[in-house]
């Protein structure tokens, strides 16, 4: 049985999660997750098309967009999000500034620096959401961001089978 029929397909504009490594580094990932108290490493936004699955995110060394491969463990929120130009523009816009390590440790405190042009990966997700009139509140760690786009979107978080 085909995994279309059991779960519907990623979208652009739904969340992307992590929760065993962060993007192939293991020791960074589990440091995330110590640091923040987090049951999950990395968010980031998915750009569906012919091409495939892409990850829109803040990651190690700069905000960027990757393809989702195949063996990547992740899962999925679905959101209502309809992505369109005014995603696209922020994504553009976007690629190629700084991770901020601070701000990844700052999230613990549900803080991080607005002011700079520097992402964490919960930060990128919650400004992307905020396009669309999702205001999802602080949640700067990957495990509350989660949480909160759950009951927000009463959306489950579902496995990704690529």
């Amino acid at each position: 049985m085909s995994n279309t029929k059991l779960y519907p397909a990623v979208k652009s504009g739904d969340i992307l999660v992590w929760n065993d490594s962060f993007k192939g580094q293991s020791k960074y990932g589990a440091l995330i997750r110590l640091l923040t108290a987090s049951d999950f490493t990395h968010v980031g936004i998915a750009l569906s098309c012919d091409m495939g699955v892409f990850s829109a995110e803040a990651n190690v060394p700069k905000v960027r967009t990757v393809r989702i491969q195949p063996n990547d463990r992740l899962y999925y929120i679905p959101t209502p999000v309809v992505h369109d130009s005014i995603g696209q523009d922020f994504i553009d816009r976007t690629k190629g500034l700084k991770y901020s390590y601070l701000d990844a440790v700052r999230s613990l405190f549900g803080i991080v620096d607005e002011s700079d042009d520097r992402w964490q990966c919960a930060e990128y997700v919650l400004d992307y959401i905020k396009l669309y009139g999702y205001d999802l509140g602080k949640v700067y760690t990957p495990s509350r961001l989660v949480t909160s786009a759950m009951r927000e979107f009463r959306s489950p978080l579902i496995p990704y089978y690529g």
